[in-house]
């Protein structure tokens, strides 16, 4: 989305950028999608090998840090907004029904990463 919005103003066009958190947020105000979203399944001996030492569920002693990478990811503009703890605390206990959460602590403390794997089919 940045880069397109660089394009245009590099082109001198008038912009507008719709970036709701998802699709239809907009639809009742007569907007609609310039392409589908496509969710691909690939099995899983198509991946490269990695090492998962160290991987683990995650806890409630995680959920700071997994706040702190979420917004720090926010903030470089690679998601949506800055959210506030209760946010999160609500998001995990919803998702905890739903999947498992993984995460990847960094040996100096911290997590490199996480990852929420839901278990529930879409067309649910």
């Amino acid at each position: 989305m940045k880069e397109a919005l660089r394009m245009g103003r590099e082109r001198e066009h008038v912009l507008s950028a719709l970036m709701p958190w998802r699709a239809s947020y907009y639809e009742h105000f007569g907007y609609g999608l310039v392409e589908r979203r496509a969710e691909w399944t690939i099995p899983l001996s198509v991946m490269p090998p990695a090492d998962c030492h160290g991987m683990r569920f995650m806890s409630d002693a995680d959920k700071p840090a997994m706040d702190e990478s979420r917004n720090r990811h926010d903030c470089r503009g690679q998601g949506d907004i800055e959210k506030s703890k209760s946010h999160w605390d609500d998001y995990f206990e919803r998702k905890a029904t739903d999947g498992f959460i993984v995460v990847d602590p960094k040996p100096e403390g911290g997590l490199r990463g996480w990852m929420l794997t839901s278990m529930k089919s879409r067309r649910e």
